[in-house]
């Protein structure tokens, strides 16, 4: 072989010497440092709104659990909802900065030919799934309370509608007028007992019965309206009876539900707020 062919074949080896050591001693480093760099900084975001997330649901929590979401007052409930709503949104966004801090974990260990693992992969690996499972509670938490101050005002509204227009209208024997209100609450209670029985809302069932109550209720008061403006005196004088026996029902049932709120809640809710507690404060113990 002539030496021009060993000289370029020699200086081809070197430089791919040259350059899988700029890999190994610049690159590969400079690489873990940014990954290093780049989950410790979506550590800390998700940390500090895991925070802020958990001090939120406490405060919603202590609100709803006593009594459920049909024992606030109107302002009440809305300014719940508004905090849910931008308590849902934080769970998202902590839980968010969780998943890259784990994929930077991830990348960080898969880099070859290092010696040993980045440090901070081992440190900070337990905040990340101490985060994960907390966040993904809370978030359940979250979207729940959502669900239960939207229901809560939907609640509200047919009460209007079932004491502002049905009960005057039923009293003054304005027939249509109360045919009108009765169809309208039994759109309003449909949608009400779909939303009850979303298993997201972690709604006590005993709500849903209140629910099918005055749906009862509604739908014979429409009956009893049209029979009277029709003439039946026999058959609303029957409906009449019914309609006092599902006011008692819907009284029963309401009354049940608020005194089993507590214990729904310390049943279904606080274990999902101590699992909350627990794994956001083991993450804020772990070392990283």
């Amino acid at each position: 072989m002539p030496w021009g062919t060993w000289i370029l074949a020699v200086v081809f080896l070197l430089a791919a010497v040259g350059a899988t050591g700029a890999i190994l001693l610049v690159v590969q480093p400079a690489r873990v440092a940014d990954l290093g760099r780049s989950e410790s900084q979506q550590l800390g975001l998700a940390r500090t709104g895991a925070a802020t997330v958990q001090q939120s649901l406490n405060a919603l929590w202590a609100d709803l659990g006593p009594g459920g979401p049909f024992a606030l007052t109107a302002d009440k409930v809305s300014a719940d909802l508004a905090l849910a709503q931008t308590t849902e949104k934080q769970a998202s966004d902590a839980l968010a900065y969780d998943e890259v801090a784990k994929a930077d974990l991830v990348e960080a260990d898969a880099i070859p030919f290092q010696l040993h693992p980045p440090l901070f992969t081992k440190s900070d690996r337990p905040a990340v799934l101490h985060l994960e499972t907390g966040l993904q509670a809370a978030s359940r938490l979250a979207h729940a309370a959502t669900l239960e101050l939207e229901l809560a005002q939907t609640v509200a509204a047919d009460q209007g509608t079932l004491d502002g227009q049905l009960t005057p209208a039923l009293n003054a024997h304005a027939w249509t007028e109360a045919a009108r209100a009765a169809s309208t609450a039994q759109g309003q209670l449909k949608a009400e007992q779909l939303g009850a029985a979303n298993p997201d809302a972690l709604l006590d069932p005993l709500w849903g019965k209140w629910i099918e109550a005055r749906l009862a209720y509604a739908q014979t008061a429409q009956s009893y309206a049209l029979n009277a403006a029709s003439g039946q005196a026999s058959t609303a004088q029957q409906l009449l009876q019914t309609l006092s026996t599902q006011s008692a029902a819907i009284q029963a049932t309401g009354t049940a539900a608020r005194r089993g709120a507590a214990s729904w809640a310390a049943q279904t809710i606080q274990p999902l707020l101590d699992t909350v507690s627990r794994e956001v404060g083991a993450a804020s113990l772990s070392a990283g």
